[in-house]
Formats: C-alpha cells, structure tokens, sequence
C-alpha cells in the first residue's frame, strides 16, 4: 500500500511540473472555429454568366464535380460545341447554336446561362460551386447540385447574393426546366462553412430535391450563420467554451465533448445539455485522466471544434 501511494506521490508532481514548466500559449489555444485577426475584405458574388466563352465546359471561379462522369444528351437538329460533352455544365448562348434556338431557350437576363444536361446514365449528380465568399467575416461556399432524372436540361442563370447582414445574408438564382416532356429537371443547395468538396455540404433546400418550373423562376435562400461559437481550452483537464454571440438566448443546448486516440481512463466522453443568456458564455469543464496524444471534438448545436493535444495523466498541453 506504501508502494503505490509513493508511485502516485511522484506521478502527480511529474504533472505539477509539467503544468509549470509549458508555455502559457499551449494551455489557452484558440480552436479552429473561432480565428483571431482582422477578416479579409468582403467577397460576396453575383453572376449572369454572360462574361465566359459560349459553351465553355469550365468557367471559373466557379467549381465543378461531376461524380459518375456520363455522357450527356444534345438538342436533336441542332449543333453546339462540345454537345454531348461528359461533365457538369456547360454555358449555353442559344444564338450561337446551329440553327439557332427559340425563345423557349432564351436566357433569363443577356444571352447566356449555365446548362446541366441530363446523364445518359442517370441519375445526375453534378455540382456547380461558388469561389470562397467571405461574407461578414464568414468564409463559406455556396453549391448548387442538379439531381435530375432522365428529362433533359436544367437552365440556371443569374445567380446573386444580397441582404448581407450580421447574422446571414439571402442569396438566389433563377433556374427552370427546358421541357417538361420526360419529368421537370430536380436539384438541390448546399452550404459549405469549411471546404467545396462536396461532402461537406449542408444540403438546405426540402429533401429530396426541388423541381424546376418550365418558365424562369427565381429561388430564393436566406441563410443565417450559427451564432454559436466554441474555444477548447487545455490544463487541468478540458474546458470548452460555449459562446452566444445572439441576441436572444439559448436554451436546451446539446454539448458533447469526444476524447479520441491516446489512452484514455476517464472522461472519454461528456454530454450536457445547457442554456446561455443572449451575449454570454458558459464554461464545461471535464476532468480527465490517461496519456498519449489525443484528439478533442465538441459540438454544440450547429458548431464543432477540434484540437489535439497530448495527455498526461489529470493535464491536457500542447494544443493546437
């Protein structure tokens, strides 16, 4: 019994010591979800797409993806460049097609559009994404992705964001499907806050999809950012922050804090529900025991935070 009080005499003023002996910085890191320093300058985007090469299959700063890579179907009796092409869109100009195209091809605003025709083998799965917006501060992506199904041809054009504000900002676009002889053409919007791959799109149109009318129609998205940020803090265990940056309060918050990787003994996983006044924050403290270096996630609500940091029996350092 002597023995391991001994023992864990020692560990615990290994611990103290390295407590003391860290760099102050390493103990108190910011988490990725919430940077310092000043934002970049104010990007928002509009586009009527009138500035690209008729029938260009790329046409940045817009992204595409393409997911199963099928060939795509033409305008019967009539040639373009690069009809039948394998992708995602492609900017039409019906004056420019040989013969030229009716009126029922005509653009919404000035004489060209972006085009997603239909898979030959469907269903289609192609995405058309912003460049990097950087809207009150907030980097994000905005994606449009053209789900249809054996019809023909999804029209898009015009594609603008206003309303900006503190909170979140509208955006729209107006689209409509070419024909409604084989089923109205179905798409889908998504927001990034992190990457424009497209996994990490939150999809915020009803599920499963939209069905574009057969005349010109304008859709429209207002999208509030989350008001909720999160700083994972190391020391004596693991502390998350949980902000409100609103100005109403918020109640019945799920928070849960993950502990991946290393050894870990206790506190592995932490689940709370809490309440923040408008304008405050709130501290969730959650001791811990174990080694080796570790993985930290919290969420809460509509935000998540990550960092690692290496564990050594009570104290987490080294976070970053």
């Amino acid at each position: 019994m002597r023995t391991i009080k001994n023992i864990l005499k020692v560990a615990v003023a290994i611990c103290i010591a390295f407590f003391f002996i860290m760099p102050a910085a390493s103990l108190d890191p910011l988490s990725p979800a919430d940077p310092t320093g000043d934002p970049p300058d104010e990007y928002a985007f509009n586009d009527d797409f009138e500035t690209y090469e008729d029938f260009a299959l790329s046409f940045p700063p817009w992204t595409q993806y393409d997911t199963n890579l099928s060939p795509t179907y033409g305008i019967k009796d009539h040639d373009f460049p690069n009809q039948y092409f394998t992708g995602s869109y492609i900017i039409l100009n019906p004056h420019q097609v040989n013969p030229p195209l009716g009126e029922d091809w005509y653009a919404r605003s000035g004489n060209k559009y972006a085009v997603c025709f239909s898979d030959t083998n469907p269903p289609n799965d192609d995405w058309l994404i912003t460049p990097q917006l950087n809207i009150s501060g907030r980097k994000l992506y905005i994606g449009i992705n053209c789900v249809s199904h054996s019809s023909f041809a999804f029209l898009l054009d015009d594609f603008n964001i206003s309303n900006i504000r503190e909170d979140g900002f509208e955006f729209s676009f107006w689209a409509r499907s070419a024909t409604d002889e084989y089923g109205l053409e179905r798409f889908q919007v998504g927001v990034s806050t992190t990457d424009n791959n497209i996994s990490s799109f939150e999809i915020i149109t009803p599920d499963p999809y939209v069905e574009a009318s057969t005349n010109w129609t304008e859709y429209t998205y207002d999208y509030e950012f989350c008001t909720i940020g999160i700083e994972i803090k190391g020391g004596f265990g693991v502390t998350a922050t949980i902000r409100n940056t609103d100005e109403e309060n918020i109640t019945d918050l799920e928070c849960n804090i993950i502990l991946e990787n290393g050894f870990i003994l206790s506190g592995r996983q932490t689940n709370k529900t809490i309440n923040i006044p408008a304008g405050n924050s709130l501290d969730i403290r959650v001791s811990v025991f174990g080694f080796g270096k570790t993985t930290i996630n919290v969420t809460a609500g509509c935000a998540e935070a990550k960092a690692t940091g290496l564990l050594v029996l009570f104290f987490l350092v080294g976070l970053k």
